[in-house]
């Protein structure tokens, strides 16, 4: 799953959060504007794939999503 951290209704992290207490181990990628430390420590708390700051690079992105998609 790819999502932005900051959306209405439900943020990335909550969004994450839910799927991790499924114990589901999608691999989830976060995008966000606000790479603050907490946001960052939440997200490896919750096993998060990967975080990219925007601006990012897409071909990382693509690169990620692809990786995950051949495993």
């Amino acid at each position: 799953m790819v999502s932005d951290v900051r959306m209405p209704g439900l943020t990335g992290l909550e969004v994450l959060e839910a799927i991790r207490s499924w114990e589901h181990e999608m691999p989830v990628l976060l995008i966000t504007a606000f790479g603050d430390m907490e946001t960052i420590n939440t997200a490896r708390r919750l096993n998060t794939t990967a975080v990219f700051n925007k601006p990012f690079d897409v071909d990382d992105l693509r690169i990620a999503v692809m990786y995950f998609l051949k495993s």
